[in-house]
């Protein structure tokens, strides 16, 4: 993500600068050192407006995903400009870069839809945003390559980002068209529990001692983002294996999904709690075409909390269950009854190890070439 400032009317420290021309906000070395981090937390907040379901960021602050369509620099790695940074935080290089040895070209047949990961459906699906952007692309490369269809391929996020764009934003006939198959990999359809202690008490970030948690969830209360992958009751969902289980227990309300925004409300996340409720998309339906949907479920993964009603903001206790270690395994395998769907279950490969993985790697070059 790159931002610009321009006349920012307030800073949180002396180190923070008010102008800048683009720059890497998330993330760099800079931007996470002891006192700077301040900057990017001001930098990278949102507001979120109940009455229009915008989120905005500080006064004098643009936020963007760069390189986007025939560039793929932002996508390579996480802590880009730096080699040896870069190196050791790879993201999509390895699989790039295996796709290439077989033939593909950056800009001809390869493409990146990098997307701001703050925002949530509404905010993807408005007019002019990125679900707009994916559409023009993926149209874009179709014709650039005589009418031969997509492939989408994402992890993580990227799993209700694609999801929910199937779904919810073009219709059968477009998707017929354009869309070959959905590689979905670490996707967390339903989202992952530990959002609701990020969003409520904190978390440390990235084993960076210095960084202040309670201000980097501060940051974090009004990211669309987040509320969407707090995990959701969908009451007709026939895929759900779980049912209306309870995620936080106290002692005096034990919390189920379908209580999420009071939960967030009533510990101090009133932002979050206000985009929950008005949320109408949770993609765990079928996306109507060809899914490859690979995950682990064998991993121990914090599936639930427990804490006094009265300190919902401090850190919980935890209830452990299965998944890959950031999504449990009930969002994992919503995908499982899919009409069109290959499942692949990994044991023991972390939630962001697929992109490092050799053998993952080297079947998705497999898929891709046939």
């Amino acid at each position: 993500m790159e931002a610009k400032l321009t006349d920012k009317p307030s800073v949180p420290s002396p180190v923070c600068s008010k102008n800048s021309d683009w720059f890497t906000v998330w993330i760099s070395a800079y931007e996470v050192a002891p006192e700077f981090y301040k900057c990017m937390f001001d930098n990278i907040e949102l507001h979120y407006n109940d009455e229009d379901e915008t989120a905005s960021n500080n006064p004098g602050v643009e936020v963007m995903a760069p390189d986007y369509g025939a560039s793929i620099d932002a996508v390579m790695c996480l802590v880009p400009g730096n080699e040896k940074l870069c190196s050791s935080t790879t993201n999509w290089s390895n699989l790039v870069n295996a796709m290439e040895a077989k033939g593909y070209e950056v800009g001809k047949d390869l493409y990146s839809a990098p997307y701001d990961f703050r925002m949530g459906e509404k905010q993807f699906m408005a007019e002019g945003g990125d679900y707009s952007k994916l559409k023009g692309l993926v149209e874009e490369a179709y014709e650039n390559n005589d009418g031969t269809p997509i492939v989408f391929i994402s992890i993580s996020y990227g799993g209700p980002f694609g999801a929910a764009f199937l779904t919810d934003y073009v219709d059968q006939a477009w998707k017929d068209k354009y869309i070959d198959s959905f590689i979905s990999l670490s996707g967390v359809f339903n989202g992952a529990p530990m959002v609701v202690k990020q969003l409520l008490s904190g978390m440390p970030a990235y084993g960076l001692t210095w960084i202040d948690s309670v201000l980097l969830r501060d940051t974090m209360r009004e990211w669309p983002s987040l509320a969407w992958l707090v995990p959701t009751w969908v009451e007709d969902d026939e895929n759900n294996d779980e049912g209306n289980r309870v995620i936080m227990y106290t002692d005096v309300k034990n919390y189920t999904l379908s209580d999420v925004p009071e939960l967030l409300e009533n510990g101090g996340a009133a932002g979050a709690a206000a985009i929950k409720r008005k949320q109408n998309i949770t993609p765990v339906r079928d996306p109507g075409v060809k899914v490859h949907c690979w995950f682990t479920e064998d991993m121990p993964t914090e599936w639930g909390y427990y804490q006094a009603n009265d300190k919902l903001d401090k850190e919980p206790g935890v209830i452990p269950g299965l998944g890959d270690g950031t999504g449990d395994k009930h969002s994992l395998n919503r995908c499982e009854s899919w009409e069109n769907v290959e499942v692949v279950k990994r044991s023991g490969l972390c939630h962001s190890c697929y992109l490092s993985d050799e053998e993952v790697i080297g079947e998705i070059v497999e898929l891709l070439v046939e």
